[in-house]
């Protein structure tokens, strides 16, 4: 392991954060990879393989059967994520191909590993891929580190590490420190990708609406209480946990709460 004895401690408080603070304990884990790997932007990013609704086949041919479910970067709106991943999907559709690095990690599926653009423009024989000067330059990036957790065959969670043109493209040691990092914060991933319902453990994708329901279940909240914090009605409430029950193939509360708690991914 390439990380100091206070790095390590850094990532031991995040953690302990119980399974309804995902959201903070991603955001708190984001901005130490910032700090640490002297970057300028940080993104996670939640990618299903298979069929997802009813519009995505153009994403699904251009990403070979593989589709972004979500993504969060610090510091920025879900609407800016959105607009730049629009914006990406279309540069990619116009051009009939995704970038390099997309490449790489959509050819090395099944296994946890760190790759970055720099190295993978340098594997090519065609030096003049347009994603350099149409995307890159375009938003100011100099280098971008890909870190990916394999959650299952089509389950899988990506750290996003940009900086910016003028710093220095990422070394070994880096991508050794994010490999490094993603390991000891693999109950986090397997959590964010648990509460979307993108696991192996759960029947579908849950909706917003439903995940703000099981973040209040795992406080322990009763159901009149989640009623009462979300202004839903009792039996609005009720009949959501009932279908999460069926998402996640389980008869109680405690067999719910028991999916996070006997996670198999405490660390790597």
């Amino acid at each position: 392991m390439n990380l100091s004895n206070a790095e390590v401690r850094q990532v031991a408080e995040l953690i302990r954060n119980p399974p309804h603070q995902t959201f903070f304990t991603l955001q708190a884990y984001m901005q130490l990879l910032c700090r640490v790997l002297n970057a300028d932007a940080v993104g996670w990013l939640a990618a299903f393989g298979g069929r997802f609704g009813r519009r995505d086949d153009r994403e699904r041919e251009l990403l070979t059967d593989w589709k972004v479910i979500d993504m969060i970067f610090l510091g920025m709106q879900p609407a800016e994520a959105q607009m730049a991943k629009r914006e990406y999907l279309s540069l990619s559709d116009l051009l009939d191909e995704v970038d390099p690095l997309t490449q790489w990690a959509l050819g090395t599926t099944g296994c946890d590993r760190v790759h970055t653009m720099q190295c993978s423009l340098l594997s090519r024989d065609d030096v003049d891929h347009w994603f350099p000067e149409f995307f890159l330059h375009k938003n100011n990036i100099q280098d971008r580190m890909l870190g990916v957790i394999s959650l299952g065959p089509n389950c899988e969670s990506y750290m996003i590490i940009d900086r910016n043109r003028g710093s220095a493209n990422f070394s070994e040691a880096d991508q050794q420190r994010l490999l490094s990092f993603n390991a000891l914060m693999a109950r986090l991933h397997f959590w964010l990708m648990l509460e979307r319902g993108l696991t192996q453990c759960a029947n579908g994708v849950l909706t917003p609406r439903q995940r703000q329901i099981v973040h209040l279940l795992l406080q322990g909240l009763p159901e009149q209480a989640i009623a009462k914090q979300l202004k839903l009605k009792s039996t609005t409430v009720h009949n959501y946990i009932i279908d999460l029950y069926k998402l996640y193939r389980v008869n109680s509360r405690s067999d719910l709460l028991l999916k996070w708690l006997n996670t198999p991914y405490l660390t790597r």
